[in-house]
């Protein structure tokens, strides 16, 4: 289940944050060996490469490479399985990665596989809780909405710090 997913990889993280990265590794390797299936799994598996990353800065090169072709081979799995709840995430973190990569033709295909944005069903979700009377699930919806929604305009913020993007006063005229 997905519970017990991410029961698992917590628990490749501890162990990973008791500074027994090869253990960690090793334990996530087997967990995909012995689960070859667990959409879940995979997921969560490719976040906890770029997990190992923040936390191992200093580890080789080489190493670093073999966390990102794992990820990418995970994602690439996920895309081509067409799980709905993980197709679009790894998709798009398919295409941040061929950008990073300078692989702009792969990520422009990727981005085309895309759907456009529809209309976001949360606020009428958590009116649904409400007439329910489930005020906390209406609560909870709208702060993860919203935690979602304010990160994204960080992110835009950021992008928009990039020299690339600066306008001179005269261009606003």
């Amino acid at each position: 289940s997905d519970e017990e997913a991410s029961e698992q990889l917590n628990g490749v993280l501890d162990l990973a944050m008791k500074q027994n990265l090869p253990g960690a590794l090793e334990r996530l390797e087997d967990l995909l060996r012995q689960y070859p299936g667990c959409a879940a799994l995979q997921y969560m598996a490719a976040t906890a490469y770029d997990a190992f990353q923040m936390f191992f800065p200093d580890v080789d090169a080489s190493e670093r490479n073999r966390w990102r072709t794992a990820k990418r081979a995970l994602l690439e799995q996920l895309r081509t399985a067409g799980n709905p709840t993980y197709w679009q995430s790894a998709t798009l973190q398919l295409a941040a990665m061929a950008v990073g990569d300078g692989e702009l033709e792969t990520c422009d295909a990727l981005l085309k596989e895309l759907p456009e944005q529809t209309a976001d069903p949360t606020s009428i979700r958590a009116l649904y809780f409400l007439k329910k009377e489930q005020t906390e699930e209406a609560l909870k919806l709208t702060q993860n909405q919203l935690y979602k929604l304010v990160h994204q305009v960080l992110t835009f913020l950021t992008s928009m710090m990039d020299s690339r993007m600066v306008q001179s006063p005269e261009q606003f005229s």
